[in-house]
């Protein structure tokens, strides 16, 4: 494992000072071009996928995953393992900044593949001393790497293995045309509430729900965009970063189309009411492709070790029991074509004696 620490840790806080990093409207406004690397730990871990991982572009670019976390080391560690999870065929590379008491460098440098279930990404780590805003944490990572492709990567969600690939081929196209998309994003259709075990479904009545976790842009666009994401912390209240101008540039995929977990924790900032809990939602195909996707041996990281991770995809797997009113789900459909007709047709006479009994 190679490890470069090019500066003193304090470094970002003292250029920022000085007017090397402009504090301005609230966010960080770096000068144009791509910054050195102050304060950061540098890791040079294990290159997501081989060429032969597949899909149809002749060449992949390089993509970032921009994490912005305080005081929550373990889920960080859990997020970068998902980001070494990933199966896309380009270099991956995680970009961390860290405004914590304590820096996370030590966990880092002991990373153990027998406790997270598989090696170290390569990550940029950057610990700030003192405290910014999200808006501001997310500006400095995304400066802080040469990475074409760019996407915000929240420490607490659980996401496909494929969603680099996928957003990227959403953004790009397939190599044959261009896409024609400014900024890709994923749709909120679904969260898991780790505090109630539940997960709720967003009624497919209620407009589509994006939040700025699914983010995927390159780095062209972000250039174009003046390098801003924030608004100031007395505005938001929690410096929460905000792409508000830049919304109708955004495209997302559906939830049909990209399932991810959206996680709701006790220490989350926002999210409690992103969606409206319905015990048995309508079996549209957003649900169908989320239980598709998070049956074991799916698409989502089954081999990752980490509480956090294991944990959302055992309380949501149970959950979909729940709703199916088979606990055995998995393997009912396992015996059979896994379609949206067949699973539709299980459904729903579950969802309409659900409906009987509250009319009772």
């Amino acid at each position: 494992m190679h490890l470069r620490i090019p500066f003193a840790a304090s470094a970002v806080i003292a250029a920022v000072s000085a007017g090397a990093l402009r504090i301005g409207h609230g966010f960080l406004q770096p000068p144009c071009g791509l910054i050195s690397r102050p304060g950061s730990l540098a890791i040079q871990g294990r290159r997501s996928c081989s060429a032969s991982c597949g899909g149809q572009r002749e060449s992949w670019p390089a993509v970032a995953a921009l994490i912005v976390t305080f005081e929550r080391p373990e889920l960080l560690l859990e997020a970068l393992a998902q980001i070494a999870a990933q199966r896309y065929p380009g270099r991956v590379e995680a970009v961390v900044v860290d405004d914590s008491a304590c820096s996370l460098e030590p966990r880092l440098r002991e990373w153990s593949s027998e406790l997270t279930g598989i090696p170290l990404p390569e990550v940029n780590y950057l610990y700030l001393k003192d405290r910014l805003s999200i808006g501001a944490k997310r500006n400095l990572a995304a400066r802080s790497t040469d990475a074409e492709i760019l996407f915000v990567w929240d420490d607490d969600d659980v996401f496909t293995v494929d969603r680099l690939q996928r957003q990227v081929e959403h953004l790009l196209g397939d190599g044959s045309s261009p896409s024609g998309i400014a900024c890709s994003a994923i749709e909120v259709s679904s969260m898991y509430s780790v505090p109630k075990a539940s997960l709720s479904l967003r009624p497919p009545t209620l407009p589509q729900l994006v939040f700025e976790n699914t983010l995927c842009f390159t780095r062209a666009w972000w250039e174009s965009n003046r390098w801003s994401f924030g608004e100031p912390w007395e505005v938001s209240g929690q410096g929460e970063g905000t792409l508000e101008p830049w919304w109708q540039e955004v495209t997302p995929l559906t939830g049909a189309q990209e399932p991810f977990l959206y996680i709701y924790l006790p220490s989350s900032v926002s999210g409690g009411t992103a969606t409206v809990l319905d015990k048995h939602p309508q079996p549209d195909e957003r649900l169908f492709e989320l239980a598709n996707a998070i049956r074991e041996g799916g698409r989502f990281p089954d081999q990752l070790k980490g509480p956090h991770v294991k944990g959302a995809l055992q309380g949501c797997r149970a959950c979909l029991g729940q709703m199916l009113d088979d606990p055995d789900w998995q393997r009912t459909f396992s015996t059979k074509e896994f379609s949206f007709a067949a699973f539709r047709d299980h459904y729903a006479p579950v969802r309409q004696r659900w409906l009987a009994s509250k009319k009772g």
